[in-house]
């Protein structure tokens, strides 16, 4: 039985809109939704039946009544298109003279014109419109994907985010809670002249530390950049060497192979030649490819910045800086808890109790956030790959959809093409030949216009109303996880905490995570009273490890590395070596072509040749040596490859020398900065001097004042853990699939379904109106176009002076 939710249940939802189409299109797939919505009937949505997803037949039949006419509609003009096609050929193959003979007959009137061109006009409109419609609605669609991407994997990250700030969050709170603690215990302090660890050196020295580990990092960091953009001119100048050397070892190469080889070449009619001139001196290419090869093994020997200070890469210097400045900061606070015994017990107390109660509500989060995490960047992983596989797909059907469209066009370019030129037989050509693709159109049509039923009636069951109308079909349990689904979108849209949400669903214990009460429960229990005296201030700027060691890398660097001995051995000898010795070998080229040119150097089999043959011998050589010459000439040019090895070898020798100037310069600051934290240490001793004495004054309050604090702190906890952006993301994914992939795909379909109607109604109107403008033609005594190619046209006897006469019938040619 059919049990439709009631209307009185079922809002529709309001407060959010889906993406318009640019507004031609919004226009046309507006329409098509209409259509699609209108063939519903009286219904909304599907009704659903209880524990159920398929409804009775009955149901089914009343609902989908509409759509069965729509598609029966265009299945009847597929079949109907397909047996055109079938009497098309068989009229061709058996009825071509009775066909010839009544196009002969058929007589021209105004009326007959008139009607034609009118339909003629009126489906090159619905074709033109109905392409373009295709096209655009096909690209809208497409956006659907980048959307539904977008949407989809930002749910998922903006849920990582959430589970991954769930333990954050509670550790800033309880960092909160801790430094109340701390704050309010130390106000039993508040008699200690803390102004002391200025006048007594500590914290200059201390600061003083710091600066100089973040100097030192920033000119690490300066050296590193030198070193790379070395190494990144040493592998583009090693990139041209080896060019250059390729190209003079296949030189040599080639130059045995013309020796020792038959070449053969185009215009030989199957002779070959060998080189047996003395032009192509054997020592030149042996002292290029030489001086080549000493370049490129030069450049491979020449200084490489980032291998050398690859040691001083990720030693975190600025965060071990940063660590000082927090020990400098902390610094009142540190000797306060360690000169008194009793307030440092009572921090290590509260601060434990306090980890104990962000332990009891981590443990009780701990299952929700591993589970959470995992799946999430599992669900992540698995999406992010099938969206780009769907990218992939997305865009070749983007390109067939766009072909279907330029075929349209394509055809009525080619019929209008006849009807401008008075070709009736184009006409029918093209229309006869397109009789095929107008099938696929409407087969398309009626797979999109099914598909985009279907799609639309789960946004309708899903989305637009609240609660889903699918939810009645699904077990308790799913209906329970689908209706949660949407509540957890709806109050994450109103900024509320994912805590509260969750808790609210039954998911968390709301009692397992109420701070208040947890923290100040364990506060209540500690002992303020004691006071100590104990005193172990060396440990309160403890630094792990130490300057020293933390500075190691870089005041045991190797620089031997960073010197210029073979770069200049490069400037001086190499590259100049290698300049005369491309130089030469142009030279040599330059001599042979001229030899060549001049028909002398080669040696052909068999040895007596036609002069034709001979020539084109020599000009196939002449070619490859030019070719060779040229690539040395590039090489040799003005700004050429030698020219830029030249530059790139004189700036890295300056920038080499200077980075070697400053890694030393860094070096030796390095060796002075563990000092200052040896100075900060013996500036301890006079601090102390007469702190003890002072600790007199007793804490009674500090217990009441500090669980007083706790109250508000939940309230931070839950406020930053709220969940909008996850609605927001959810709403992306509903517009991409309910609001740009339906746009798009109602559009190609209403489009698809235009074209498939009136390309079946232009079969018999475009042949009409080539039957009108072929008799057109013999009316007013212009040649038949569908006579014979050079023949003159033939009237009967009698017929030419007849009046008009308009057949009525359709005959397909």
């Amino acid at each position: 039985m059919s049990i439709s939710i009631p209307t009185a249940n079922i809002s529709v939802i309001k407060d959010f809109l889906y993406s318009y189409a640019p507004a031609g299109l919004s226009i046309w797939s507006g329409f098509a939704k209409g259509i699609r919505i209108a063939t519903r009937g009286s219904y909304k949505y599907l009704p659903m039946t209880n524990g159920s997803l398929i409804p009775p037949t009955k149901t089914l039949t009343s609902y989908y009544m509409g759509s069965a006419i729509l598609v029966g509609i265009i299945a009847l003009i597929f079949i109907a298109t397909i047996a055109i096609a079938i009497m098309q050929c068989c009229a061709l193959c058996c009825c071509k003279k009775s066909l010839a003979r009544k196009r002969n007959h058929r007589v021209w009137s105004r009326q007959s014109a008139w009607w034609s061109g009118i339909w003629f006009t009126f489906i090159n409109l619905a074709f033109i419109i109905s392409a373009i419609a295709s096209f655009t609605g096909s690209v809208y669609l497409s956006t659907s994907v980048d959307s539904a991407s977008s949407g989809t994997l930002g749910t998922i990250k903006s849920g990582q985010d959430i589970v991954a700030g769930l333990p954050v969050s509670i550790n800033a709170s309880f960092t909160s809670l801790k430094g109340i603690v701390n704050q309010t215990a130390d106000s039993a302090l508040h008699i200690i002249d803390f102004n002391s660890l200025q006048t007594t050196g500590v914290t200059p020295n201390m600061n003083a530390l710091a600066n100089g580990i973040q100097a030192t990092q920033d000119n690490i960091t300066a050296m590193l950049t030198q070193g790379d953009a070395i190494s990144t001119t040493k592998v583009n100048t090693l990139s041209i060497a080896i060019q250059v050397n390729t190209t003079t070892t296949n030189d040599r190469a080639d130059l045995a192979a013309w020796k020792a080889n038959q070449q053969t070449f185009s215009g030989s009619g199957g002779a070959t030649y060998v080189y047996s001139g003395t032009d192509l001196n054997q020592n030149a290419f042996d002292v290029a490819s030489a001086a080549a090869l000493g370049m490129t093994t030069g450049l491979q020997q020449s200084p490489d910045g980032s291998s050398t200070l690859s040691p001083l890469q990720n030693l975190g210097l600025n965060s071990y800086a940063a660590q000082i400045r927090d020990v400098v900061t902390n610094l009142p606070i540190n000797i306060n808890t360690l000169m008194m015994n009793g307030t440092n017990t009572f921090k290590v107390s509260a601060i434990g109790a306090l980890n104990v109660a962000q332990n009891s509500i981590g443990s009780s989060l701990a299952p929700f956030q591993g589970s959470a995490g995992n799946s999430l960047t599992n669900i992540y992983n698995q999406v992010s790959g099938i969206f780009t596989q769907v990218r992939t797909y997305n865009s070749y059907r983007h390109i067939v959809m766009a072909v279907l469209s330029a075929i349209i066009l394509l055809i009525l370019v080619v019929v209008n093409i006849g009807a401008v030129m008075k070709k009736p037989r184009v006409v029918k050509g093209c229309n006869f030949t397109a009789i095929g693709f107008y099938a696929l159109i409407q087969l398309l049509a009626l797979i999109l216009y099914i598909s985009a039923m279907l799609i639309g009636d789960a946004c309708s069951l899903t989305f637009d109303y609240s609660p889903p109308p699918i939810s009645i079909a699904l077990d308790p349990f799913t209906q329970t996880s689908v209706n949660n689904v949407f509540i957890l979108r709806d109050q994450c849209k109103q900024n509320q905490s994912l805590l509260t949400i969750a808790t609210n669903l039954g998911y968390l214990n709301a009692s397992s995570i109420n701070m208040t009460k947890i923290a100040s429960d364990q506060l209540e229990s500690l002992d303020f009273s004691p006071i100590a005296n104990s005193w172990n201030l060396s440990s309160s700027i403890s630094i792990n490890p130490s300057p020293t060691q933390k500075l190691s890398a870089l005041t045991s660097l190797d620089t031997t590395g960073l010197n210029v001995t073979t770069l200049n051995n490069i400037s001086t000898n190499a590259l100049p070596a290698l300049r005369n010795a491309l130089t030469n070998l142009r030279d040599v080229y330059n001599v042979a072509i001229t030899t060549s040119n001049g028909n002398s150097g080669l040696t052909f089999s068999p040895s007596s040749q036609a002069a034709a043959v001979v020539n084109a011998g020599y000009a196939d050589f002449v070619s490859k040596l030019t070719t060779r010459r040229d690539a040395l000439n590039a090489f040799l040019a003005v700004n050429g490859s030698i020219d830029q090895m030249q530059n790139s070898i004189t700036s890295m020798i300056s920038s080499v020398q200077s980075l070697n100037t400053s890694t030393h310069n860094a070096i030796n600051n390095a060796n002075t900065i563990p000092g200052y934290y040896n100075s900060s240490i013996s500036s301890l001793g006079y601090f102390s001097g007469n702190a003890t004495n002072n600790l007199t004054i007793a804490i009674p309050q500090i217990k009441n004042q500090t669980i007083s604090s706790v109250g508000g702190v939940q309230n931070t906890l839950y406020a930053s853990l709220t969940c909008q952006s996850l609605a927001e993301n959810i709403f992306v994914i509903q517009d991409a699939l309910c609001g740009r992939f339906m746009g798009g795909l109602d559009a190609v379909w209403f489009a698809y379904y235009v074209i498939g109607v009136f390309s079946f109604l232009s079969i018999p109107a475009f042949i009409y109106f080539a039957n009108v403008m072929g008799a057109s033609r013999r009316h007013s005594g212009s040649v038949d176009v569908e006579a014979t190619y050079g023949a003159s046209p033939k009237y009967k006897k009698g017929h030419s002076q007849r009046q008009p006469q308009i057949e009525r019938s359709v005959h397909i040619n």
